[in-house]
Order: C-alpha cells, then sequence, then structure tokens
C-alpha cells in the first residue's frame, strides 16, 4: 500500500518541484507536498504541520539551500534534508552535508533521489525510535513502522554481543530466514561468512565502546557471496547517556558499486582499444613524476605515432582503421610490462611509460619491439595493409621533472623521428629544445611576415630552345626580412610546410602571380606562361586549395596561359581530394608541370592519368650530362619519351652553352637556368623581356645578373 509522505519542497521551479513529486510517487508514496521559494515562507510552512522530508534546490533568486538548512536547524526539528539541485560542485556538495544536509542529488540524475529518501527515511525513523520520548513514539509509530517495514534496506537493531533485537523485513529477506530464527541470533549463528560476522561484531563493539556511527562495506551476505552490503551503525542511547543498542541499517549496493565501476572505466580507459585514454595515462604521468621526487625513481615516457594512419583511413573506411588501431593496440601491448603505462592519447597516437629502468637499454628494447611488432603486415578483412610507427623518448628526472616538459620534449624527438623518414625512434636531447625554439620563433616570423607585406615573388625565365625567345617564367618566392635581408627560401618553406603556413603563403603567391601574369599578356603576348610551385603540403587541405583558386582563377580568361608545378610524390600517394582538386584545376585551364622529374617513383600511369603537360628534367641530371655519359642517355630518354606521350620538356639548370646546345640536339623543348637568367624582380624581368622584343638574338642563353 502507498506510504504516506509530507514533503515540504523549497524550489522556485514550479516543473522542478512537481518533478520531484512524481518521482516520489513513482517511487510508492503517497505525496503531500508544498512548495516554498522564500525564508518566511518556509518558516510558516515548519510551524503550520510536521513535515517527513524537506528537498531543496541549491541557489534561488532570494533563497539557498544553506539558508533553508540554516532555518531548519533553528527550528529544532528533526527533519532529512536532501538538497536536489542542477548544478552542485562536489565540494560544496560535503560541504553542505558536513553543516548538517543529509545528502546532494542532481537534478539530471533524479534516479538517485528515491533511495536517497528511503535511506533518509528509515534513518530519521531509527533516530526517532532511538530518541523520541514514549509518548512520540506512539503518535509517529503507526507511520515510522510502515516505513521502516516497507524499505528495501535492512534495518536491525543488535546488542552488545551482536545478537540481532530487532529485523524489518527486508533484513529478514537478506537473511532468507523467519524472526524466529533470526531473532537473539548473531549473523555468525545463522550462517553468514566468518569474516562478515567477524567484521561486523568488531565495528557493533566500537559504536557501544565510542558512541559514534559507524560504516562499513561487507563483500557477501549469507545467500549471494558477490554481494556488496553497505552497513551503516547507530548508536542508540538511554536517558543516562549510555549506548543501550545498535542500529544497523544494511543495503545492497551491489548495482551501484558495479554502476560506479563502468563510469570509472569510462572516464579511464579508451573505449575502442580498453588501453588508458588520455585523461587516465596523464594521471599517471603526474603520479610516476611524484614518485620520481620522492625517490628518484626514474622512468621514460614515449610517444607513439602510426605513420600514415589517415591514408589508410581514408583508404579503407573508418571501420577498418577502428580495427587497426585494435590490432596495433594489442601489439604494443604484447611489448611492454605490467608495471608499464600504454595509453592511447587520440586519433592515431599513443604513450608509454617505461617504470624500471635498471636492465640496460630497456627503453630501447621496448621501442625497437613497438617498430618490428606494428611494421608486420596487417589483415583487414581481405585486405593486407603496411604500416610503420615513429616513436619520441624522453626520461625523467634527467630530462625534465615535470609533465609539461616531458611531454614537449618527447613530442620534439617524435618529430625529429618522423623527419628522420618515420619507422624509427629518437631521444630527446636539448639541441632538439633549442631546434624547437627555432622552429617557433621562424613560424612567428612568418606570420609577421604575412602582415607586414615583407614576401617578394622573383621571376626565372625559361626559353624557348628553338626560337630563344622567353615565353615562361617560373614564380619563385623570396622573403625580404626586415633585419635579416633577402632569406633563401630553403630557410623558411619547411617550417612554412610544417607549421601550415604554406597555405597562405601559397595563396598569396599565386593570387599575385596570376593578377601579374595578366598584365603581361597585354604587354608581351598572350601565350606568355606563369609556373606557380604547388607543396604537398598545400594539397592536404585540398579542400581549401580547391576553393581559395578556383575562385580566382574564374575571374580570369579561360585561356588564363598559367601552370602549376608539382612534385612526382604527390601523385604517387595522390588521395581522392587531390585527385579531384587536380582535375578541377585542368578544367579551368591550367597546365600541369611534373617539377624534378627523373628524382622520385617515375611512373608512366600516373603521367597518363593526370594529363601531365610538362615536364620538368632534373637539374642534377642536366649539370652532370657533360661529363656523364648515363646522365645524358637519362636526358635523351626522358625528352623522347615526353615527346611520344605528346609531353614537353623543360630542363633545368642549364648553366652553361655545351650543356643548352647538347639539349638542342636531342630535342628537349625549353631550359631554364642560370645561363639565361638568374630569378629577377617584376622591373628586371620586364626590362629584360622588353631588351628581348627590340632587339631579338639568334645567340640566346645570356647570363642576366651577377
Amino acid at each position: 500500500m502507498p506510504i504516506p509522505l509530507r514533503a515540504l519542497i523549497i524550489e522556485d521551479s514550479v516543473f522542478d518541484a512537481e518533478l520531484v513529486v512524481r518521482m516520489l510517487k513513482k517511487a510508492g508514496y503517497e505525496v503531500t507536498s508544498e512548495r516554498v521559494e522564500t525564508a518566511d515562507a518556509m518558516r510558516a510552512a515548519l510551524a503550520r504541520q510536521r513535515w517527513d522530508l524537506i528537498t531543496s534546490d541549491q541557489s534561488m533568486p532570494t533563497f539557498n539551500a544553506r539558508e533553508a538548512l540554516s532555518e531548519l536547524q533553528a527550528s529544532g526539528l528533526d527533519i532529512p534534508f536532501i538538497v536536489v539541485s542542477g548544478a552542485i560542485a562536489e565540494e560544496s556538495g560535503v560541504d553542505m552535508m558536513i553543516a548538517g544536509a543529509q545528502d546532494y542529488v542532481l537534478k539530471g540524475s533524479l534516479r538517485r533521489l528515491i533511495p536517497a529518501v528511503h535511506r533518509e527515511l528509515a534513518d530519521a525513523a531509527t533516530r526517532h525510535l532511538a530518541l523520541e520520548a514514549e509518548q512520540s513514539l506512539r503518535e509517529a509509530q503507526g507511520r515510522y513502522k510502515l516505513i521502516v517495514e516497507s524499505t528495501h534496506d535492512a534495518i536491525t537493531r543488535f546488542d552488545r554481543e551482536a545478537r540481532h533485537l530487532f529485523g524489518n523485513a527486508a533484513a529478514l529477506a537478506f537473511a532468507g530466514i523467519s524472526a524466529d530464527e533470526y531473532l537473539g541470533k548473531t549473523h555468525a549463528d545463522i550462517g553468514y561468512p566468518a569474516v562478515v560476522s567477524s567484521l561486523l561484531a568488531t565495528k557493533i563493539g566500537a559504536v557501544f565502546e565510542s558512541g559514534q556511527p559507524e560504516m562499513m562495506e561487507l563483500s557477501a551476505n549469507r545467500q549471494h557471496s558477490e554481494a556488496i552490503i553497505e552497513m551503516r551503525l547507530f548508536p542508540e542511547f538511554d536517558d543516562h547517556n549510555k549506548v543501550v543498542a545498535v542500529t544497523g541499517i544494511g543495503r545492497d549496493i551491489s548495482a551501484q558499486k558495479l554502476s560506479e565501476a563502468q563510469i570509472w572505466r569510462q572516464a579511464n580507459f579508451d573505449s575502442l582499444t580498453t588501453l588508458a585514454n588520455r585523461r587516465f595515462f596523464y594521471h599517471s604521468l603526474e603520479e610516476r613524476i611524484k614518485q620520481t621526487r620522492r625517490g628518484s625513481v626514474p622512468f621514460a615516457l614515449l610517444l607513439v605515432d602510426l605513420d600514415k594512419f589517415k591514408a589508410i583511413n581514408d583508404t579503407l573506411g573508418h571501420a577498418m582503421g577502428d580495427q587497426l588501431l585494435i590490432e596495433a593496440a594489442r601489439r604494443m601491448n604484447l611489448c611492454v610490462r605490467e608495471v608499464d603505462t600504454l595509453g592511447r592519447l587520440g586519433g592515431d597516437e599513443f604513450g608509454v611509460l617505461l617504470s624500471d629502468l635498471s636492465v640496460p637499454n630497456s627503453i630501447e628494447r621496448v621501442a625497437q619491439c613497438i617498430l618490428s611488432a606494428l611494421a608486420t603486415p596487417f589483415y583487414l578483412a581481405s585486405e593486407k595493409v603496411f604500416i610503420t610507427a615513429s616513436i619520441g623518448i624522453t626520461r625523467c628526472p634527467s630530462d625534465a621533472i615535470d609533465s609539461k616538459n616531458l611531454l614537449k620534449y618527447a613530442d620534439q624527438a617524435l618529430f625529429e623521428a618522423k623527419h628522420a623518414g618515420r619507422g624509427c625512434y629518437r631521444h630527446f636531447s636539448h639541441d632538439l629544445d633549442e631546434k624547437a625554439e627555432a622552429r617557433m620563433r621562424m613560424t612567428n616570423a612568418l606570420h609577421d611576415a604575412l602582415e607586414g607585406n615583407e614576401f617578394r615573388i622573383h621571376y626565372q625565365p625559361i626559353i624557348d630552345l628553338v626560337t630563344g625567345k622567353i615565353e615562361k617564367v617560373e614564380a619563385l618566392i623570396r622573403w625580404q626580412h626586415p633585419h635579416l635581408g633577402l632569406v633563401n627560401p630553403k630557410d623558411f618553406i619547411g617550417e612554412a610546410e610544417r607549421s601550415g603556413l604554406i597555405v597562405e603563403i601559397g595563396d598569396w603567391m599565386f593570387k599575385q602571380a596570376t593578377l601579374q601574369q595578366q598584365l603581361w599578356r597585354q604587354r608581351f603576348g598572350t601565350g606568355f606562361q606563369v609556373s606557380v610551385n604547388l607543396s604537398p603540403a598545400q594539397f592536404r587541405l585540398a579542400g581549401v586549395l580547391g576553393k581559395t583558386w578556383l575562385a580566382h582563377l574564374k575571374t580570369l580568361p579561360a585561356d588564363n596561359c598559367l601552370a602549376i608545378e608539382i612534385t612526382e610524390g604527390l601523385l604517387l600517394d595522390a588521395s581522392d581530394d587531390v585527385i579531384h582538386t587536380l582535375q578541377a584545376l585542368r578544367e579551368t585551364g591550367i597546365k600541369i608541370v611534373i617539377d624534378d622529374f627523373g628524382t622520385g617513383y617515375s611512373s608512366l600511369q600516373y603521367i597518363k592519368k593526370f594529363g601531365v603537360d610538362f615536364l620538368k628534367i632534373d637539374q642534377s641530371f642536366v649539370q652532370g650530362m657533360m661529363g656523364d655519359f648515363k646522365d645524358r642517355a637519362l636526358c635523351e630518354t626522358i625528352i623522347d619519351l615526353a615527346h611520344k606521350l605528346g609531353i614537353k620538356t623543360i630542363a633545368e639548370g642549364v648553366e652553361t652553352a655545351g650543356q643548352r646546345d647538347f639539349l638542342v640536339s636531342s630535342g628537349c623543348d625549353y631550359a631554364q637556368g642560370y645561363l639565361i637568367s638568374v630569378p629577377l624582380d617584376r622591373q628586371a624581368l620586364e626590362s629584360f623581356l622588353t631588351l628581348q622584343d627590340k632587339k631579338p638574338s639568334p645567340n640566346f642563353g645570356v647570363l642576366v645578373g651577377s
């Protein structure tokens, strides 16, 4: 039958108050409630009638839970007080309980309210049974007896020998016996495990001696060895303040403990690989640092990154990528010991904390084990996949004694491993830190250069080897630093690519070069071509590249006479995004030039597939061909192959008349190099072109500049 319950609800939201009432009714209570939201209204309600339960919002416009608790305490009434709040910090909740509140429940987790109400009503019933006068007990007997008998908590009164003086229905159900079998017996007498009975008897004895409550968790009950029982023991005093009995309230918290364990695991372990997650790994790192500070126990931090995992994920799909991560985690786990910590820090990055470095070369053995394990083929469904890993290593305390620097140093070492070609490990050294700081300074300077308009474009002429006329130029970036002067591109392009600034720099250069080219078309002829280099790093943001460049190209004539220079490696590793971007650029009329041809993995398939217009013979072949017949043969072969495929050739690095003459005799179409001209700024190039138009010379190949 429903249990009568009078609830005073301190809440400024009618909806939230009704939600609490509905929860109580759903739990089987026959609720009589009143909602108040000010101190005056609360005092009036307390004076008007007796309440079994008070719930209070943590904070309201003119009232709060702490003030409400103070009003209750000032009234001298013993009523369970539970804070029900939309948001309360754990410290605030603890402070409220220290101040006298029985519990606190978040509105987002109202399922906790009913167990709290059951418990606190039972506790209140026990307190009233022990402390109220006989007349008060008679008045409340019917109501509290119903509560005690209806609660799911096991309530038992014990004497000094831990014998049962009383047991409610839940206590008898827990024990699985009748009241006659239960009363006058100890837990040991009715068959509870000896360790449980002994611990309970000890705690009961402690309450009799100290007069203070005790709490304990029992790992078993009489019927279920796996159950976890929370037992709270309260003293009962006589008129002389002597403990005459102990009331125990037992609750099966097995489901709660299981739920807490699941929540803890979800908060600390990666759901995909079951490894420690970033949060738990960083916590473990901090704990290792504390141990090292206390006892100088060294350890190593390894950051492991799977090389080119994104390409596999993009090609085979995320499901296959997840399977690879699971298997990679399993393999790495076999390389570490139980005392070590392996965690997934996010994406394809993992971390390892290696303890006990007393064994020589233990760090290197673990690192090599991981590299070897990951280099073994992965079989994903019907696919055979190969990956490698890069590892950065740092030590505590020799490198650093704080997590921030340890992680920074391991990341710097990881960067060096990738820079060294991937598939290897590198140890941190302070030289790396200096390099990292230099890279950071360079990145900052590049930002300033973009904002300060410090970049310049120089143009290197490309001549037609039949006519000797300049028909093309290659646009080359230059940096006019305010203090360092003209900075060599080799000193900043790498950092621009690493930091992603190459995209902004490349966009600026493309727009400037194409606008300049349109002016030159009007002055020097519509066939005058400008080529712009495209970095592979720009294609990693192919969507951005396509949008910015294509939008700009729409403002130019269809016969724009523009070209982009790309490397062989980009086409060999081309993703769908790269392919679509190249196709979209070609549709605008842009020509494709393969730069440094012959130095990479030259493939006829990609030359055919992407519709290449020009091959640039790498300068290493051109400069060596006069003294090495192999270089001459390579140049002739590239020229012949290109012509049979309908592709024209450009020779780079032409510096002597002999090289030029050989290229002419071999049928090469164009030449570029210091024999013709060094890269020129706009004004110098225009002067050169104007001079050429006025006085064309058959003896082309005059060095311009110094």
